[in-house]
C-alpha cells in the first residue's frame, strides 16, 4: 500500500513564497511582455502631441432666493417648477445640444472644422466644491491642441450663457405670473367650499364651539362624580354597621329573621312548650323505664307528633322549607332533630334584628340612588366621547379655513411681489473669471513612461502567471508528494554532468542521497525490505542515477548490495556505469536455476554488485513473468543485505508492475518541473496496491 505523505493535503493558498517562485520561474514571460511593452508605448509617448487647457468660473445664482432673503415674508412656493433650485440641471443644460450648437454657430467663422460632438469631449463642467461644501462657482474648462482655439472657445461659450440666461429669465417670469394668476381662482373655490363645510356642521350639531359645549359637560361630570363618592363613602359606613349587628346577632341573617318571626307566633311558642315539656316527661320516665316500655312508646309518638306540628307550623309562618333553619349550628337535643332555640328570641335580639332590617333598608335604597348616578354618569361619558369625535371634526374643519385663507392672502402677496420685480426670476449667471489662455497639461513624458513601466509589470506579472496556470507540471517536491499522496524522502541537486562516473563522485549528491537513503531505512523499520524496485512515472525523470546514487549510499552504510537493470526496453545501467553488456538479467532467466553455479553480476572498481540486462528481445514480459525471475530474487535475498532494482518508467507498459508484485517495496522517482499532475494522478492509481516506501525528487535547482 502507499505510504501517505504527513502534509498529504495541497495546499491551494498562493502565499508570498510562491508568488515569488512563479514569477521566478516564468521571468522570461514577465521579461519579454515588459520589454515589448515598452517598446511600443515608449516611442508613442515620444511623440505625443501637447494640449491646452483653458478655463472661466460662472456665479450661478437662483433670484428667487435671494428674493426670499430679502422679504422673509414672500415664499417661492408659488413658483413654477422649472424656477426650483436644482444646479444638476444646470450643469446638464450648459452641456446641453442647443446651447453647443449656439457656440459653435459664433466659432463657425474661425473653426470650421468644429462640431457638437468635439466640442463635448473637450468640455468640462463641474461644481466648484470647498471645504466638503458645494459652492454656486461653475469650473468651465475647454481643452485642446491650440491655446488661442481653447479660449476663443469659452469666449464664446460665455456669450451663449449670458445671452441665454436674459430669455429664460423673461419667459420664466412670464410663466410664473401666469402660474398665479391661475392658482387665484382655485385657492377662492378651495377657501369657500372650507366655509361652506364648516357652516353645515354647525346647523346639524347645534353647535357653535364644540369645545366649549364639552367643558360645560365635563364640569357636570365632575360634580356629580364628586357626589357619587359620597355615596358611595356613605354605603361603605352603612355596611360597616350591617356587619357589626350581623356579628352581634352571632348567627346566620336568615336564621336570625325566621326566629324573629316565629318569637311573635304564639301557636308556634305553645307548640313548642308543650314539646319541651314532653320532652322532660320523656326524661323522667327513661330513668325508670326502658326504651321499649309501652310508656316510653308513647311518650315518644307523642313527642313525634309535637315536632310534625311545630315544623307544620314553622312552614306556615316562614312559607319556605325550614328544615335547614331548625337544623341551625346542630344545636337539637338530639341528632337529626330540629333545635329548639329556634324562635325563641329576646327582646334585645328582637331588637338587633329590626336594626339589621332597617340598615338593609336603607342600604338598599342608597344603591339604587348610587346606581341611578352610576347610568347618569354613562349619560355624561358617551355625549363627552361624542362631543370629542365632534370635536375632532370642527379641528378639521376649522384649520382648513385658517389654511386656505392664509393660502389665498400668500398668492395674493406673491402675485403683487412678483409684478413689480418683472426683472427678477430664475436663475442669474456671472462671470466671476473671464476665459483664460490655454496653459500647457501635457503630455508628461515621465508620468507616461512610469504609467507605461507599471503597466508592463502588471501585463507581465499578469502572462507569467496566465501560462504557469495552464501548466500542470510540478514545481516543487512539495507539489509532488502531494498530489503524489507519498511520504518526501529526499530531494537529490540538479547536476549537468549526466551519465558520468563523476556525476557520483559530487559529495552534494552523495549527502543528499546518503540523507535520503537513512530516512529510506528509517521509515521501513517496521517492515524491513530486501528488494526495492526504483521506477519513475515517465523517461527522463533520473530513475536509473537515483537507483546507482541509493546503491553506494547502501554500501557506504556497510551493506553487501546488488543492483539490477530489469529494464529491458530501454537499459542505462551499463553505459552509466561503463560495463559490458554481454551476459545478464536474460542469460539467466532463459536457464534453469539448477544450472547456474555463481550470479553473472559485474563488481570491477564499485562498492557493489551489478546485474545487467544482458541480450534482449522485443518481448521483456516473458522475462519478468517467468518463475526464474521470482526464484533468483528469492535467491539473491539470501546473500546480499539490500538489493536494488533498475525499472522501466510506470505509464504505458506493464513491465514495472510485474516486476513491482515480486519485490518488497517500491521507491517512485519524480523530477521536478517534469513531473506533472496528470501523470502523478495515474501513478497514484497503479500503485495503490503496492509497497511504495516514498518518493525521491530528482533535479532540485
Amino acid at each position: 500500500m502507499i505510504e501517505k505523505a504527513p502534509d498529504a493535503d495541497v495546499n491551494t493558498d498562493l502565499g508570498y513564497g510562491k508568488l515569488f517562485a512563479t514569477l521566478l520561474r516564468r521571468r522570461f514571460w514577465v521579461f519579454s511582455v515588459f520589454t515589448g511593452l515598452m517598446l511600443v508605448t515608449t516611442p508613442l509617448a515620444l511623440r505625443e502631441e501637447p494640449t491646452y487647457k483653458s478655463s472661466m468660473q460662472l456665479l450661478v445664482e437662483a433670484n428667487y432666493q435671494s428674493n426670499e432673503s430679502q422679504n422673509p415674508g414672500a415664499s417661492n412656493g408659488f413658483i413654477d417648477s422649472s424656477v426650483d433650485i436644482d444646479y444638476a440641471t444646470q450643469l446638464t443644460l450648459m452641456r446641453s445640444s442647443e446651447l453647443l450648437q449656439r457656440a459653435i454657430d459664433v466659432l463657425y467663422p474661425d473653426y470650421p472644422d468644429l462640431d457638437i460632438e468635439a466640442l463635448r469631449l473637450a468640455l468640462g463642467v463641474e461644481q466648484v466644491e470647498q471645504s466638503e461644501v458645494l459652492t454656486k462657482l461653475f469650473h468651465v474648462t475647454v481643452v485642446g491642441d491650440d491655446p488661442t482655439k481653447t479660449q476663443d472657445v469659452l469666449k464664446a461659450l460665455k456669450d451663449v450663457y449670458l445671452e441665454y440666461n436674459l430669455e429664460q429669465q423673461k419667459a420664466r417670469l412670464a410663466s410664473g405670473l401666469t402660474f398665479i394668476n391661475s392658482q387665484l381662482p382655485l385657492a377662492r373655490q378651495e377657501l369657500d367650499q372650507s366655509l361652506h363645510k364648516l357652516k353645515e356642521f354647525r346647523q346639524t350639531y347645534d353647535l357653535v364651539d364644540p369645545n366649549q359645549q364639552a367643558e360645560a359637560v365635563s364640569r357636570a361630570l365632575h360634580d356629580l362624580r364628586k357626589n357619587r363618592h359620597a355615596l358611595q363613602a356613605e354605603l361603605e359606613g352603612l355596611d360597616e354597621k350591617i356587619r357589626a349587628v350581623s356579628a352581634t346577632l352571632n348567627n346566620r341573617l336568615d336564621v336570625s329573621l325566621a326566629s324573629a318571626r316565629l318569637s311573635q307566633s304564639t301557636r308556634y311558642q305553645t307548640l313548642l312548650n308543650d314539646l319541651q315539656a314532653t320532652e322532660r316527661e320523656l326524661a323522667i320516665e327513661g330513668l325508670r323505664y326502658t326504651a321499649q316500655a309501652p310508656t316510653m312508646i308513647n311518650l315518644e309518638q307523642k313527642r313525634q307528633r309535637f315536632l310534625e306540628l311545630l315544623m307544620a307550623e314553622t312552614s306556615r309562618v316562614l312559607q319556605a322549607d325550614v328544615t335547614a333553619i331548625l337544623s341551625h349550628n346542630g344545636t337539637s337535643s338530639q341528632p337529626g332533630q330540629p333545635s329548639l332555640h329556634v324562635g325563641q328570641y329576646g327582646d334585645i335580639d328582637l331588637g338587633l334584628t329590626n336594626e339589621w332590617l332597617a340598615l338593609k333598608t336603607q342600604e338598599v335604597f342608597l344603591s339604587a340612588q348610587e346606581d341611578s348616578l352610576g347610568k347618569t354618569e354613562g349619560l355624561l361619558l358617551r355625549q363627552l366621547d361624542q362631543l370629542s369625535q365632534l370635536i375632532n371634526e370642527y379641528d378639521r374643519l376649522q384649520p382648513d379655513v385658517d389654511i386656505k385663507r392664509a393660502t389665498l392672502e400668500q398668492l395674493l402677496a406673491a402675485h403683487q411681489e412678483l409684478a413689480v420685480a418683472l426683472a427678477q426670476g430664475g436663475f442669474n449667471w456671472q462671470v466671476v473669471e473671464s476665459p483664460e489662455l490655454g496653459l500647457q497639461t501635457g503630455p508628461n513624458l515621465k508620468r507616461s513612461i512610469l504609467l507605461n513601466i507599471i503597466a508592463g509589470l502588471f501585463l507581465g506579472c499578469a502572462a507569467a502567471f496566465g501560462r504557469d496556470a495552464i501548466d500542470s507540471a510540478l514545481h516543487t517536491d512539495e507539489e509532488i508528494a502531494a498530489h503524489l499522496d507519498i511520504s518526501l524522502l529526499g530531494t537529490l541537486p540538479h547536476i549537468k554532468s549526466k551519465g558520468q562516473p563523476s556525476l557520483f563522485d559530487a559529495p552534494v549528491l552523495a549527502d543528499a542521497m546518503d540523507m535520503t537513503y537513512k530516512k529510506l531505512v528509517l521509515a521501513t523499520d517496521h517492515a524491513p525490505w530486501r528488494s526495492l524496485l526504483v521506477t519513475s512515472a515517465m523517461v527522463g525523470e533520473g530513475k536509473t542515477t537515483v537507483a546507482i546514487a541509493m546503491a553506494l549510499s547502501a554500501a557506504r552504510f556497510g551493506e553487501k548490495v546488488l543492483l539490477i537493470d530489469a529494464n529491458f526496453r530501454n537499459p542505462q545501467l551499463h553505459r552509466a556505469l561503463n560495463l559490458p553488456n554481454d551476459v545478464g538479467l536474460s542469460t539467466f532467466i532463459q536457464k534453469e536455476l539448477s544450472e547456474i553455479a555463481d550470479l553473472p553480476t559485474q563488481q570491477k572498481k564499485w562498492p557493489f554488485s551489478v546485474l545487467t540486462t544482458g541480450p534482449i528481445d522485443n518481448d521483456p514480459l516473458k522475462y519478468l513473468s517467468s518463475p526464474t525471475m521470482a526464484q533468483l530474487l528469492g535467491r539473491c535475498a539470501v546473500i546480499y543485505d539490500r538489493i536494488i532494482i533498475d525499472s522501466d518508467p510506470l505509464l504505458g507498459k506493464v513491465d514495472t508492475l510485474q516486476l513491482a508484485s515480486l519485490c518488497d517495496g517500491v521507491c517512485l522517482v519524480g523530477r521536478i518541473h517534469r513531473m506533472t499532475e496528470t501523470a502523478s494522478d495515474e501513478v497514484k492509481t497503479l500503485l495503490q496496491h503496492f509497497n511504495v516506501t516514498g518518493l525521491v525528487a530528482n533535479g532540485d535547482r
